[in-house]
């Protein structure tokens, strides 16, 4: 397993940090993730957040044309 997150990320999932300060940026903002071979599928109960990783071309509204349908279908 490997993941780039906060801290307190690794706290509260039991991970071990292997480096500190990898962000070039102070703004960055850092999202985090485990990856496995195996499904590991959420527990049922409660909420689930999915994330999508994707690449939009840099041509105006991209991003809106991306995902708009999301928004247009109550997808949140």
């Amino acid at each position: 397993m490997a993941a780039i997150a906060s801290e307190l990320a690794g706290q509260i999932y039991g991970l071990v940090s292997l480096a500190e300060n990898i962000e070039d940026a102070e703004h960055n903002t850092t999202r985090f993730m485990i990856m496995s071979r195996e499904p590991h599928w959420a527990p049922s109960a409660g909420l689930t957040v999915t994330s999508f990783v994707f690449n939009v071309r840099n041509v105006p509204a991209a991003l809106y044309k991306a995902l708009g349908g999301f928004a247009t279908n109550g997808v949140t």
